[in-house]
């Protein structure tokens, strides 16, 4: 990743927040497919 835009840190803390849970259900999905 790049720099990261200057937000207010409540923004940025929401968007890390749901980008980790994006890459989570990823995660967990690739694992979910191979078991298939």
């Amino acid at each position: 990743m790049g720099s990261k835009p200057k937000k207010k840190p409540e923004e940025m803390t929401e968007i890390e927040r749901l980008q980790a849970e994006n890459e989570y259900l990823r995660a967990e999905n690739a694992i979910l497919k191979k078991l298939r």
